[in-house]
């Protein structure tokens, strides 16, 4: 949900060969500017308000 493959962090599958990969092509990302793309996705989309709104909507659901 909060990972936008390449751009804020990696989506791999869960195997040996593409965490291998990965890593070896470490060098030609920016992990700095990674890192300031999730904070700002972080900041936008995982508000106290949206947070809580979403929380209150799921309880509703589940114990109506």
């Amino acid at each position: 949900e909060l990972i936008d493959d390449g751009k804020n962090g990696f989506l791999l599958n869960p195997n040996t060969d593409e965490l291998v990969e990965c890593l070896l092509k470490l060098d030609n990302y920016n992990i700095e500017e990674m890192g300031c793309h999730s904070r700002v996705r972080f900041e936008k989309e995982f508000t106290f308000t949206r947070m809580k709104s979403e929380f209150c909507n799921m309880y509703d659901y589940l114990f109506k």
